[in-house]
């Protein structure tokens, strides 16, 4: 009974010295002012009925590799927020512990045009305050907790416009060449552009009335893409060559894609902006008929020269590079 009791009080000293490992863990996100910390992580989705639904728990390490990502957040005004709602992109973060619990939404996954930056809101006690990051936070934690968005292409696999791949796929908008591939660096055809601009206006509630179709002498009822085309013509979008075809196996140009663009953000609704763009170092090799065109779409963000400010007119433009624009819409 005596080396009973020893054992016992060695182990009860044992546990006062080695508290239990069952307690929670602590986390601060280093905000400049007002830290706050929490125990509990849970990163949410919304579905097309703007419902929550949990995507994943997160692990003592991915809390960690997370608190990391928004130590890099930065304050701005109340005024900064943006009216946005919940959509398919949104992650929500939910925390809870010791300085109770708190959210942080992350509406977008593209950067505000005005400042280049995106921009978070996080709600604590009834009481707003809002973030900005020059990093895609939403594809950065989806990264740490294993959730990318992937298409289910096998060619789109690491790509770097895979996400938007994905985003265009689950919503049908560009025709498929192949079940199992998208040819992401192929170049995007005057067919398939017009083809998916027509899924787009569908699904965005655009008149898609065709009055007084035109005829190609190198398309016919059969083709595909014969419905789609009639509706772009109608709509100013597109037009067909002087020799009376429409060359629909051929490529896009950028600087074709970027008229074609400022038409249809037109028909979305959108008010284009008027001040001046920072010009391109081949500035001079944009056909005049398209510069104003080119010059708003990089405004607006959807689309941009390289990294040494070349626009590239009359290269172009990828299947891969396409999907990113269209999933921007």
């Amino acid at each position: 009974m005596k080396k009973f009791s020893l054992v016992f009080c060695l182990i009860l000293f044992l546990v006062a010295c080695h508290p239990s490992t069952s307690q929670a863990e602590s986390y601060t996100l280093d905000f400049q002012k007002n830290p706050y910390s929490f125990e509990n992580l849970s990163i949410y989705t919304y579905d097309d009925q703007v419902e929550k639904n949990l995507l994943h728990k997160a692990s003592p390490q991915e809390k960690k590799q997370i608190t990391y990502l928004l130590s890099f957040l930065k304050e701005v005004g109340p005024e900064e927020a943006l009216a946005s709602m919940p959509d398919e992109e949104t992650l929500l973060l939910e925390f809870t512990g010791k300085d109770g619990p708190a959210q942080l939404f992350l509406y977008d996954d593209k950067p505000l045009l005005e400042d280049n930056l995106y921009h978070y809101t996080f709600y604590k006690d009834k009481k707003t305050r809002v973030f900005t990051s020059d990093k895609d936070l939403i594809a950065f934690i989806r990264r740490v907790i294993g959730k990318e968005i992937r298409s289910s292409y096998t060619d789109c696999q690491g790509h770097w416009a895979n996400k938007y791949i994905a985003q265009v796929e689950k919503k049908a908008l560009m025709p498929e060449k192949d079940s199992s591939q998208f040819f992401p660096n192929r170049p995007l055809s005057r067919a398939d552009l017009v083809q998916s601009l027509y899924n787009h206006a569908k699904i965005s509630g655009l008149d898609l009335e065709i009055k007084s179709p035109k005829k190609f002498t190198d398309v016919s009822p059969e083709d595909s893409y014969k419905e789609a085309l009639d509706w772009a013509v109608c709509h100013n979008l597109v037009a067909g060559y002087p020799d009376g075809a429409f060359h629909g196996q051929d490529p896009i140009s950028r600087e074709e894609l970027a008229q074609i663009l400022y038409q249809y953000t037109d028909l979305l609704g959108n008010l284009h902006q008027d001040k001046k763009a920072k010009a391109y170092q081949d500035e001079e090799n944009i056909s005049p008929w398209a510069r104003k065109a080119v010059h708003v779409m990089r405004l607006e963000g959807y689309m941009v020269g390289d990294l040494n400010n070349f626009f590239h007119p009359q290269a172009p433009i990828s299947r891969g590079e396409w999907a990113k624009i269209l999933a921007d819409l």
